[in-house]
């Protein structure tokens, strides 16, 4: 349980990294997303 839990925690910490890396190679659709809220 603590394990899978930890696993999970670490997926979604990689998964904010790549999101936010992504983001600044385009700000126009960080932008535009940004715009869409």
């Amino acid at each position: 349980q603590t394990s899978k839990s930890r696993l999970h925690c670490a997926f979604m910490n990689n998964f904010l990294a790549f999101e936010t890396e992504r983001q600044s190679i385009s700000p126009d659709e960080t932008g535009r997303g940004l715009a869409l809220l």
